[in-house]
């Protein structure tokens, strides 16, 4: 387990005598002082040093992440939960650039499945994407929400995979942290008959990012996937993060979480919110299942207590407020909203997905709010609205016979980066694929298949000879016993 002891070489803000307390303002005292500084600023308060210490990890504030040697040491490890991402390869003046998918996934879903005596042998893994600018502290955030699950169970925090988190200053600070995309398992379903798995994907700005610094072997081993363009300009970084990113992880994820720092620039947000779900729902067929969003406003400048209320719809309305009013004044947003005729930008983005959530998250050390008793308790609340709507929107998948288990998505992946590599304007479709993986197993999924394959390019000439052959199917079907038909006709007629 993790040991968090108190760092021997912090002082105390006023003398040099080893501190003891952590003030909630951030600074740290001797006991003597500590007390005078209340008499000061009777408002603070002492920290609680538990928090404090699953804070250090969280934030990677711990010894064990702070030097350059272990570091280095982190990043090596994280190398092995990298799952695909964009390699270009240099030959002379040329660059051939792939799409690279390690068997993170299918490594994961194989111990899933084998972690305990109990574990479920067919699962149905649920994948929780974040995305959103450099530096908006997603790394970060996936720790927290690792950390509240390992709490439930034994809170040993060091064998679970968790991302490095991001630096907050020197030259680290301007480049993303994490590369390509990788996987992090939810502690407290791995092993269930649904795994969650946290998705941690490269920052927008498409810059080289610190762990290529360290990771250097990811690439070697994977299924390759050469990438098509139309005038021969090899693809870079950028557009990788931009649209093929974001194509893939809208299509198999139960969960966007839209991660951002600046609540200023609320506008900016939903118009790459509403990029980064066009570039998916416009490039996919017989989806049926939306994914939900959750906008978080991880860690600005601004505050309000409201935000910090029970009732989660306060900040949400307030974040609505301030973007509808620029629908006058930004001409890409009125633009978006003419072409649907929609009133709100919230109504703009449920056509992309099917619910809205949006989370506030404290700065640390950022006036009263910005405690990790605050923060923490805020990242709980994170997750659970993330376990509750990617439950919700797992059983939508369910109804609409768009739920695959863990060896038919790792095939569907398979079909997805083939088909995005290919750069084409033919939209991914998620029935035919269906189709492809495996034999139905009920009548219904017979019935269903059959029509697929009938209607599909000709429904008017080929509707009437469908419905007979159905028709037919469920007469003898019938006459062959008492109840044989009945299950057939009760979800035929629904």
């Amino acid at each position: 387990m993790i040991c968090f002891e108190d760092d021997p070489e912090i002082s105390c803000a006023s003398c040099d005598v080893p501190a003891k307390t952590k003030c909630s303002c951030g600074e740290d005292y001797c006991e003597e002082c500590y007390k005078r500084h209340l008499l000061r600023r009777p408002a603070h308060f002492k920290l609680d040093k538990r928090l404090q210490s699953v804070w250090k990890w969280v934030s990677g504030k711990c010894e064990i992440l702070m030097d350059d040697v272990s570091q280095h040491t982190q990043f090596e490890r994280d190398e092995g939960a990298k799952w695909f991402g964009l390699h270009i390869e240099k030959r002379d003046t040329n660059r051939i650039a792939r799409i690279v998918e390690t068997a993170r996934f299918t490594s994961l879903a194989e111990d899933s499945i084998y972690k305990a005596h109990a574990s479920p042998s067919r699962q149905f893994p649920r994948l929780v994407s974040f995305v959103g600018e450099t530096g908006a502290g997603k790394s970060t955030l996936i720790r927290s929400l690792i950390w509240d699950s390992a709490k439930c169970i034994d809170g040993a925090l060091d064998k679970y995979d968790a991302p490095v988190p991001g630096s907050s200053n020197g030259a680290g600070a301007f480049s993303s942290t994490t590369g390509e995309v990788s996987l992090y398992p939810d502690p407290i379903t791995f092993g269930t008959s649904s795994p969650c798995f946290y998705v941690d994907c490269e920052g927008t700005s498409g810059a080289e990012p610190v762990s290529s610094r360290h990771q250097s072997r990811w690439y070697g081993k994977g299924r390759e996937y050469l990438l098509q363009t139309e005038d021969g300009t090899p693809l870079d970084r950028s557009t990788a993060v931009k649209t093929i990113y974001p194509k893939f992880l809208y299509l198999f994820s139960e969960v966007i979480c839209m991660v951002t720092k600046n609540p200023r620039t609320c506008a900016e947000t939903v118009i790459k919110l509403l990029k980064w779900g066009e570039a998916g729902a416009n490039n996919a067929v017989n989806l049926h299942a939306l994914p939900a969003v959750i906008i978080i406003l991880n860690q600005p400048q601004v505050e309000d207590v409201r935000w910090l209320s029970s009732d989660m719809d306060v900040v949400k309305k307030d974040f609505f407020d301030s973007i509808d009013r620029e629908l006058e004044e930004n001409n890409e947003l009125r633009a978006m909203a003419q072409k649907e005729d929609d009133q709100t930008l919230e109504d703009l983005l449920l056509r992309k997905f099917s619910s809205i959530h949006v989370f506030y998250v404290p700065s640390i050390g950022h006036s009263q709010f910005g405690t990790p008793e605050t923060v923490l308790k805020q990242t709980g609340l994170l997750f659970q609205c993330i376990r509750e709507e990617s439950y919700r929107v797992h059983n939508v998948k369910a109804k609409t016979w768009k739920q695959f288990d863990s060896n038919q998505l790792s095939i569907l992946f398979d079909y997805a980066f083939k088909h995005f590599a290919k750069r084409s304007n033919e939209p991914f479709d998620f029935s035919r694929c269906r189709s492809q993986i495996g034999l139905p197993e009920t009548a219904e999924s017979h019935i269903t298949q059959f029509l697929q394959c009938s209607l599909r390019d000709r429904v008017d000439k080929n509707f009437l000879y469908a419905a007979d052959a159905v028709g037919s199917s469920l007469v003898r079907n019938a006459l062959k016993g008492k109840d044989a038909g009945k299950c057939i006709w009760r979800v035929c007629t629904m």
